[in-house]
C-alpha cells in the first residue's frame, strides 16, 4: 500500500507540474528532448530512423565514446594485456596529493563526506551539458565552485568537521541548497496549483472535475500514505510532516532534472535532517523514527535513477509527440510492474547464484546497516534543537527568492537551479563536465551562431549514446564471460 501510494504520488505530482513548467515557464526538458530526438520521423516519412542518425557528427561521436569506453573494458577484463586504461580526469585522491601544504589543502576535509572537488569528465555529462541552455549550465558549476570556496573559507578558520549524509547530518553548504530547495519546491507547486484554479474558473462541474484530476489523484494517494502510516502508529501531524517534506523534497528533484538534465543524484535533505535541525523530538516521538527509517531507505535514499522525474520526462515526451494517453498511461503502469519483478527475481537470483556477500557491498550490506544504526540513534535520545544549522537553512531559501526575483529581472544573475543542487554530492563527479559542455557551447554559439548549434549538436548526442551503449553492452558480456568490467558504469566517482 505503502510503495502504490508512493508511486501515485509521483505519477500525479508530474501532471501537477508538468504544464506549468512546460508551457509557462518553457522547460526544456533535455533528457525528454533526447528522447524524443532519438525516435523516427513521424509517419507520412518514409525512413524508419532518426534523421539524428543521417549525420556524420552523430557517427563520430558515437564511435568515439564507445571505443573508448571498449578500450577500458577491454584493460579491465585483461582482453588487453600491458596497458594502461585511459583515466577521465583528476580524481580527488590525487589532487589532495598535489594541494597539500597549500592553501587548498583544506578540501581533502570539505571533500570528505559530501561532493568532492575533482577534475573528471563523462561523455554523457558532456553532451547534456552542451543541450542545456546556458544559464543553467552555468549554474552547476559555477555554485559547485562557490559551494566548495565556502567551506574552505571554514578550514582557514579551524573548523575540521564537516558532515553531511543521506539521513541526519547537514554541513553549511548542504543546509544552505536544502532550505533553497523546500522554497523553491513550496513555491513550483503553489504557482502550479494555482494554474489548475484559474483553468477552472466559470468552467462547467464536469469539466472541472477533469481538470482537476491531476490534483485530486496527488491528494487521494497522500492521503492513502498517510493512513498506512498512522495505520502503523504514526499520528496524524507527524504522517502528514514526513510526507509532505518528502513530497516537496521529490518535487524539487523532478525540477533540477527537466530544468538541468541531471541524472544522477543523492538528496541530502529529508523529513530526518529537518526533524533533527528543529529538533521536533519534543513534538514527535523519537521511537517512531526506528520503522520509518527503513522504510524510507527502500524509495527514497540512494536515489540515483529516482523513478519521479523519469515519469515527468515521459509524460513530457507524450505530450510532445501527441501519442495516445491510453496507451501511454497502460504502457508505463505495465513497465513499472515489469520492471519491478523482474528487478526483484533478478536480484534474488543472482544473490543465490553469486553469493549476496559478492554482490554491491553497499545496498546488501554497508547501507542496511548504517540505516539501522541511524534508526538505534535516533530512538535513543530526542536531538535538540540546532540553530546553526537553522539559520543555514534559512539563508539558503531566502537567497533562493531573492534568487528567482533577480534572476528574472538581471539577465546577469545566475539561475538559483545550481544552487538547490548543493544537496547532491555527486554534483562533485560530474561539475567538470557540464563545465566542459558549458565552454563548447558558447564558443559554438559565439562564433558560429544556431546553424553550426544545429550541425554540432549530433556529435554531442552521440558521444551520450555511446557511452550509454558501452554501459549496457560490457556489463552484460561480463556476466556472459564472467569478468568484470570495472569502471564501465555511469556510477563513477573518479576518473
Amino acid at each position: 500500500i505503502f510503495i502504490v501510494g508512493c508511486y501515485g504520488i509521483f505519477y500525479f505530482l508530474s501532471y501537477v507540474v508538468l504544464g506549468y513548467w512546460s508551457e509557462r515557464e518553457k522547460l526544456i526538458f533535455p533528457l525528454a528532448k533526447l528522447s524524443t530526438l532519438l525516435l523516427p520521423d513521424d509517419e507520412s516519412s518514409k525512413a524508419w530512423w532518426p534523421r539524428l542518425f543521417r549525420g556524420p557528427g552523430f557517427w563520430f561521436g558515437f564511435s568515439l565514446a564507445l571505443g573508448v569506453m571498449s578500450y577500458n573494458a577491454c584493460v579491465a577484463s585483461e582482453w588487453i594485456v600491458g596497458l594502461e586504461k585511459l583515466l577521465f580526469g583528476l580524481g580527488s585522491g590525487r589532487l589532495n596529493e598535489i594541494v597539500k601544504y597549500t592553501p587548498l589543502e583544506g578540501l581533502d576535509l570539505v571533500g570528505r563526506h559530501g561532493a568532492k572537488m575533482q577534475f573528471v569528465f563523462g561523455f554523457v555529462a558532456i553532451g547534456i551539458a552542451f543541450l542545456l541552455p546556458l544559464e543553467i549550465s552555468f549554474s552547476v558549476w559555477f555554485y559547485f565552485l562557490i559551494g566548495q570556496f565556502t567551506l574552505l573559507i571554514g578550514t582557514w578558520m579551524g573548523y575540521r568537521e564537516f558532515d553531511t549524509d543521506w539521513l541526519w547530518y547537514n554541513h553549511p553548504v548542504s543546509a544552505m541548497g536544502a532550505g533553497g530547495l523546500i522554497l523553491f519546491s513550496t513555491v513550483s507547486l503553489w504557482r502550479s496549483v494555482r494554474v489548475y484554479w484559474q483553468m477552472m474558473s466559470g468552467q462547467p462541474f464536469g469539466h472541472r472535475v477533469r481538470l482537476a484530476l491531476p490534483v485530486i489523484g496527488l491528494i487521494c494517494c497522500i492521503g492513502i500514505v498517510t493512513g498506512w502510516l498512522m495505520w502503523n502508529n504514526l499520528n496524524l501531524l507527524f504522517a502528514l510532516a514526513f510526507i509532505g517534506v518528502t513530497t516537496l523534497v521529490t518535487l524539487g528533484l523532478m525540477r533540477i532534472v527537466a530544468e538541468g538534465g541531471i541524472y544522477w543524484m543523492q538528496s541530502h535533505v529529508s523529513f530526518f535532517h529537518i526533524y533533527k535541525t528543529l529538533g521536533l523530538g519534543k513534538i514527535f516521538s523519537p521511537a517512531l523514527l526506528g520503522p520509518l527509517l527503513p522504510i524510507y531507505w527502500v524509495l527514497f535514499l540512494d536515489i540515483k535513477t529516482f523513478i519521479a522525474p523519469n515519469l515527468l520526462n515521459a509524460a513530457k515526451m507524450q505530450r510532445d509527440v501527441g501519442a495516445s494517453r491510453t496507451r501511454f498511461h497502460t504502457i508505463v503502469i505495465v513497465s513499472i510492474a515489469v520492471t519491478v519483478v523482474v528487478s526483484l527475481v533478478l536480484a534474488i537470483f543472482l544473490s543465490y547464484a553469486k553469493g549476496a556477500q559478492s554482490m554491491s557491498s553497499w545496498f546488501y550490506t554497508n547501507g542496511p546497516r548504517s540505516t539501522m544504526d541511524i534508526a538505534r540513534t535516533a530512538v535513543r535520545a530526542a536531538p535538540e534543537f540546532n540553530p546553526a544549522t537553522t539559520s543555514w537553512y534559512g539563508l539558503g531559501a531566502v537567497w533562493v527568492g531573492l534568487s528567482m526575483f533577480l534572476w528574472q529581472t538581471l539577465f546577469w544573475f545566475p539561475h538559483p537551479i545550481g544552487f538547490i543542487m548543493s544537496i547532491n554530492p555527486l554534483i562533485g563527479a560530474v561539475w567538470f563536465s557540464f563545465f566542459i559542455g558549458w565552454i563548447c557551447k558558447k564558443l559554438v554559439v559565439k562564433y558560429g551562431g544556431k546553424v553550426s548549434f544545429d550541425k554540432i549538436s549530433g556529435f554531442f548526442i552521440g558521444i551520450i549514446m555511446g557511452e550509454l551503449i558501452a554501459i549496457f553492452l560490457w556489463p552484460v558480456l561480463g556476466l556472459i564471460f564472467d569478468f568484470k568490467p570495472t569502471g564501465i558504469s555511469l556510477n563513477r566517482y573518479g576518473p
